[in-house]
């Protein structure tokens, strides 16, 4: 902290800041409704901006080594106030909705999510509060997570990422059907659309002594698909569409473990 700064918090007394939120958990694509609640402790306050920033963290590199180095990164900026001021003995009470990105990073050992709320204060020093929030994945993420292990029964094994970019990898397990028993593990990198779920998917095979290969490819479903009218998820639907597309792109490796049955959605 500079010299100035020290003098400031010295002369001017601090302001308080309080953020209130219904919940720390968070989907995709959700909304975060809070408020900012701001009280002058002797003298009236002139604040010249409050900002909301929603910040995305990830480590780059590997645990241990020398240069994995922490990275941050801006999602969501929005402006609350500007050229307010909080009398003493008052609470300023500033509601705010915030609007969480479709593709957001999934909250994970490697993936933080946090809300810094600032205040920049007239002939003072700012004052920020950093509140860590958990992001659970959409929905529909969540349906075809719940779809490969009720009909493929592979399970959830693994996270790996690039900066940003989270892979997800899915096992094969007891329960997986014979016929997709070849099949070692499939790593998903999801996106969420406007108005469905695109999955890009690599597939590792076992050519039964041959050499392993991966298989590349994307499957698209719409969410009108995947949801039904009440809202709750249609597994049948995005298992067969799941099973559909491993069928068709591995067809040309392993013409006898597959069956391909037309989806009956």
């Amino acid at each position: 902290m500079s010299l100035w700064d020290n003098l400031k918090r010295k002369v001017f007394p601090d302001l308080s800041l309080d953020v209130r939120l219904p919940s720390l958990e968070y989907v995709q694509g959700g909304t975060i409704q809070g408020e900012v609640l701001l009280k002058a402790v002797k003298t009236s306050r002139r604040i010249k901006g409050i900002q909301l920033e929603l910040l995305e963290e990830w480590h780059e590199g590997e645990e241990g080594e020398k240069r994995r180095h922490r990275q941050r990164e801006t999602a969501v900026k929005m402006d609350l106030a500007r050229e307010v001021t909080v009398d003493p003995g008052k609470v300023l009470e500033l509601p705010f909705t915030l609007h969480l990105p479709l593709n957001l990073v999934i909250s994970s050992d490697r993936h933080r999510c946090f809300l810094r709320v600032q205040v920049v204060i007239a002939f003072a020093p700012d004052v920020t509060r950093m509140i860590e929030l958990t992001i659970r994945p959409s929905p529909a993420i969540t349906a075809v997570w719940e779809s490969l292990s009720w009909h493929l029964g592979f399970a959830s094994c693994g996270l790996t990422s690039t900066s940003r970019q989270q892979v997800f990898k899915f096992c094969s397990g007891p329960g997986t059907p014979t016929d997709f028993r070849h099949i070692e593990h499939i790593e998903m990198i999801f996106v969420n659309e406007e108005d469905g779920l695109r999955i890009h998917m690599k597939a590792k095979v076992d050519l039964l002594g041959n050499l392993d290969a991966d298989n590349y490819f994307t499957l698209f479903i719409p969410y009108q698909e995947m949801f039904r009218s009440d809202g709750t998820p249609a597994h049948q639907c995005i298992g067969e569409r799941v099973i559909r597309r491993l069928w068709d792109a591995l067809r040309p490796v392993g013409k006898s473990h597959l069956t391909g049955k037309e989806p009956s959605c």
